[in-house]
């Protein structure tokens, strides 16, 4: 299911977040064996408080035992709570650095690892911290002290009585083989359950991005029919899984039960000899249960970690996917080399369908250039690979002189303003879409309004009109006006226009072409187009 993955690679990787969290560790540590001591010593209070308060029937030993037994409880209470707070806020933070460290990788991830299925990402993402989490739940924690409470009730076991204490240890080789048996029944599920759930998912997306064609060609039944068969494989993988649980938790409670007739009737027999007291008794059933308890607590851990292992691993590989280069030089302006140079570029997205073959271009710094060419010629790709969002299959990409791989990555980009075929606006206002992490330059704010012809749409929505998700609450016309408005904005060096006319009407069209020769004369500007009527305004033709 997952690339091949160096486990001690991923331990480290898990070290490396949680060693932020050593103080915490060490707090938490400490009040797990305070909390142990304190459960070690309420058996023998209970022991006195029977042996030399009720048998005795000294009433004066009663009231100051139970009044000891009250102070130890409620200190074991208030440091129960102190570790609890600890742990939830250990935990908060944890998930809040899983999501950042995943939301940094897809900063820097290429991006055709994330052009398709985006919707599945999330759901894998979501999931696997999800699961991952669980290892700072209270069962973790409450593993670690169990462990405490084990050694402790195990002492106060062989204090008591040798051979009952023998019995009781008898059960951990058994409840060993179950659990580990469960455990890799769990894992395999559990592994079955994510490819399952991520089918589902693919297919939940790749429906609903057509749901228009489907009511169009009346594709209800046929959805359902392939609907049924993904969910109720998940359905039934988590059924499984569920199941797997109950027998383990049966089993569990069976063996327990089993040992404590064993102990009852073994206890009897020793008491009658006056072996035993009735409170030495009662002690060593409560250390029973600290014993029994805690063992399955500890062994069934191995049955949680399970079903967390597959989501770790695939976290893992996730961060593990290629990110885009970082570092590099910085651009420097260099007199009479073009600003942009293409020299013998080409590009194929797969092994048969070739989009770019040797294209070669200059275009100097201030030139107006138009690409055009028919659909699917690659003058989208062309952008794509000046902006190193894709790489050349052959030749190079240079400006001023030097290939655009050398270039740190981040300023590079940072030097042109794009305008999309397919804009996208971010939820918010169209105040906000438009100065993005700019800071706020009221004149210059107006200006680009003018120059995009905005100002219609402000005065009836006012700047502060939250636009949707993706922009849904406008029209494709609005959304472009709003990207161009924000690439003017920006005020970068070289602007790219990809089929800015596409949406807009004719007073629209020409108030963007004086935009382009009035207000970006200075500046370097690509225009893809199939409108002929920008052509007489462009220093140069590049045709694909």
């Amino acid at each position: 299911m997952f690339e091949i993955i160096n486990k001690k690679a991923i331990w480290e990787r898990v070290r490396s977040v949680l060693k932020t969290y050593r103080l915490k560790f060490i707090c938490i540590f400490l009040l797990i064996v305070l909390s142990s001591v304190f459960s070690f010593i309420l058996p023998q209070l209970t022991k006195r408080i029977m042996d030399d308060g009720f048998i005795a029937r000294n009433f004066d030993a009663i009231l100051v035992l139970s009044f000891s037994l009250f102070c130890v409880l409620v200190m074991r209470q208030a440091v129960e709570y102190m570790k609890e707070s600890f742990r939830i806020d250990f935990k908060k933070k944890l998930i809040y650095n899983l999501y950042k460290i995943a939301f940094l990788h897809i900063c820097k991830s290429e991006i055709k690892s994330l052009d398709k299925n985006r919707a599945e990402i999330i759901n894998k993402l979501q999931m696997d911290i999800n699961s991952i989490s669980t290892l700072i739940d209270n069962t973790t924690l409450f593993t670690i002290g169990q462990i405490f409470n084990v050694i402790g009730g195990v002492i106060g076991l062989f204090m008591i009585h040798t051979k009952l204490a023998l019995v009781v240890l008898f059960m951990i080789p058994v409840k060993y083989i179950l659990i580990v048996y469960l455990s890799k029944k769990r894992e395999s599920l559990t592994s079955e359950y994510i490819n399952a759930n991520t089918s589902f998912f693919k297919w939940f997306e790749n429906t609903l991005a057509g749901i228009q064609e489907i009511k169009l060609f009346d594709l209800h039944n046929y959805k359902i029919e392939e609907f049924s068969p993904l969910m109720n494989k998940n359905v039934n993988v988590d059924k499984k899984i569920m199941l797997l649980s109950v027998y383990n938790s049966i089993l569990d409670n069976f063996i327990i039960e089993i040992l404590t007739i064993i102990i009852y009737l073994v206890s009897a027999v020793h008491l009658l000899k006056d072996e035993l007291t009735v409170g030495s008794i009662f002690a060593f059933i409560t250390y029973l249960i600290y014993v029994s308890a805690p063992i399955s607590t500890i062994i069934n851990f191995r049955y949680m970690l399970a079903g967390v292992i597959p989501s770790l691993y695939r976290y893992v590989d996730f961060l593990n996917k290629e990110e885009e280069p970082m570092g590099g030089e910085k651009i420097q302006r260099m007199d009479g080399y073009p600003i942009i140079e293409f020299k013998n570029v080409g590009f194929q997205y797969t092994d048969n369908k070739v989009v770019l073959d040797k294209l070669s271009f200059k275009v100097y710094l201030g030139e107006k250039v138009a690409i055009i060419g028919k659909n699917g010629t690659g003058k989208s790709t062309l952008i794509q690979l000046l902006l190193r969002f894709y790489l050349p299959a052959c030749g190079a990409i240079e400006m001023y002189g030097k290939n655009i791989n050398i270039y740190d990555l981040e300023e590079l980009r940072g030097g042109f303003s794009v305008v999309s075929q397919n804009v996208y606006l971010f939820e918010g206002s169209i105040k906000s879409n438009i100065i993005l992490n700019k800071e706020f330059v009221p004149a210059l704010f107006t200006e680009v309004l003018q120059q995009a012809n905005l100002f219609d749409l402000v005065e009836e929505y006012t700047v502060d009109y939250n636009v949707g998700y993706g922009g849904a609450n406008l029209s494709g016309g609005q959304k472009q006006k709003i990207a161009i408005a924000r690439a003017l904005y920006s005020d970068h060096e070289i602007y790219i226009f990809d089929e800015i006319t596409s949406n807009a009407d004719i007073q629209t069209r020409s108030i963007y072409k004086k935009t382009i020769i009035k207000y970006l004369r200075d500046k370097t500007v690509l225009i893809i187009t199939h409108d002929d009527d920008l052509l007489p305004f462009v220093d140069k033709i590049i045709k694909l």
